[in-house]
């Protein structure tokens, strides 16, 4: 039975983040540019000697091994919309509630894709050793985001393949559609990493402890604030919480700089932000908004 457990998150995995994105792909590809090479690619695996009491056996055995390779081909761009999601690349800041300073409104930024949660992989390969149902499940979410991020390709290249082809709402919908995938992908990332902390968090003894999960704070210069630091979705963070996790005093003061007109270009503060980024804990992450969530409304 534990053999078992083991084998279905494997099987889950394959049919899921590879097979369906595969299938996706190659189906659409049969449909507007492959319909005499999907003919010939038949008769050829049955040598030639296509007729109809062969063409179902062999457009099986086909649709059940292209996809396959088809998903793994695009796997490795799959993971580049993960990073991207983790990264806030393809979906920028969300405005936050808004706050009033000197009569004024202004918004705070507020992420809307994933951060990237390495603590909780750990807990997943835990998971999969120590509570193989758990896994499980854990293991079939992680399959879904994965899904959604090869779709996102999967659509990108269709859209390409409508256009070749002419076919212009297919090509509208299908480059429409692949934002939404990937965006998909990054809400049901952010469903892994929780649900994997939860599992952690409630599996039988030997447990494991995991660290915080991360916290983004935002760099935000220009406001009347002594340490203008911006948590995402929390309020206004004072420096002084930032202390313990950071190694050395000057990184604290550069923070205390970035006030009321000392505000630098852009550039100066990603410069900073990466400086926090290898002076903190890695449950932290910094990020510049830039200067339109600056702007009053």
């Amino acid at each position: 039975m534990k053999a078992l457990a083991e084998l279905i998150p494997q099987v889950f995995f394959d049919i899921l983040a590879r097979y369906v994105p595969g299938l996706v792909l190659f189906g659409s590809w049969i449909l507007l540019l492959g319909q005499d090479e999907w003919r010939a690619l038949l008769s050829t695996v049955v040598g030639g000697r296509l007729d109809d009491g062969n063409a179902l056996p062999a457009a099986t055995l086909v649709l059940l091994f292209v996809p396959f390779v088809a998903g793994y081909v695009i796997a490795p761009l799959a993971k580049i919309v993960q990073r991207c999601n983790e990264r806030g690349w393809s979906l920028p800041p969300l405005p936050s509630r808004a706050v009033y300073e000197d009569g004024g409104q202004k918004w705070r930024p507020k992420y809307w894709w994933v951060l990237n949660d390495k603590d909780a992989g750990k807990g997943y390969d835990w998971l999969r050793r120590n509570a193989p149902e758990a896994g499980a499940l854990s293991a079939k979410i992680r399959a879904e985001f994965t899904m959604h991020n090869a779709l996102a390709v999967a659509f990108l290249a269709i859209a390409v393949m409508a256009v070749v082809a002419r076919e212009w709402g297919w090509a509208v919908a299908s480059a429409l559609t692949a934002p939404l995938m990937a965006y998909r992908g990054a809400t049901t990332e952010k469903t892994y990493f929780g649900t994997t902390r939860k599992l952690c968090a409630n599996s039988p003894s030997p447990a494991i402890t995991l660290k915080p999960p991360p916290r983004l704070i935002w760099l935000i210069p220009g406001d009347k604030r002594e340490y203008p630091l911006w948590e995402d979705g929390k309020g206004w963070l004072d420096v002084r919480e930032l202390r313990p996790s950071l190694k050395h005093e000057h990184v604290l003061s550069d923070v205390a700089d970035w006030a009321p007109g000392k505000a630098r270009p852009y550039r100066d503060g990603r410069k900073l932000a990466r400086e926090l980024e290898h002076e903190a804990e890695p449950a932290f992450v910094f990020l510049v908004p830039g200067s339109f969530w600056r702007l009053k409304r």
